[in-house]
């Protein structure tokens, strides 16, 4: 899922870090400036739910930079509040409007910096 999203989004004109899973998004949002950040909600280690959680503790605000990609639903996908981040699209998800819900992130985030997947 990372290579895809990672070869999308860089094709569209983005510069994108990966994270290999949940503590090490956090790690890497605690170090850097990110224009928008893309998050599975199932990830090893620590989960997109925890990691949502931790960045939003760590730096107020900043979930409305997050672009959750999920397949959960019903009960574990209501653990994470719409509010708490930009958007919630449901996995599979279309390319194309994947890079198109990043742009529109992107363009209300108002900050340079690069794309986190």
């Amino acid at each position: 899922m990372r290579k895809l999203l990672t070869s999308t989004l860089t094709q569209a004109g983005f510069s994108v870090d990966e994270a290999k899973n949940g503590s090490d998004a956090v790690a890497k949002v605690r170090a850097n400036d990110y224009l928008v950040i893309v998050m599975d909600l199932m990830m090893p280690v620590s989960s997109g739910f925890d990691a949502v959680h931790a960045i939003q503790l760590n730096k107020p605000g900043i979930g409305k930079r997050v672009v959750v990609l999920s397949a959960a639903t019903g009960k574990k996908k209501a653990r994470l509040d719409p509010a708490q981040v930009f958007t919630i699209m449901q996995k599979p998800f279309d390319p194309a409007k994947l890079v198109e819900t990043v742009k529109r992130c992107a363009d209300q985030s108002g900050s340079t910096g690069r794309t986190q997947s």
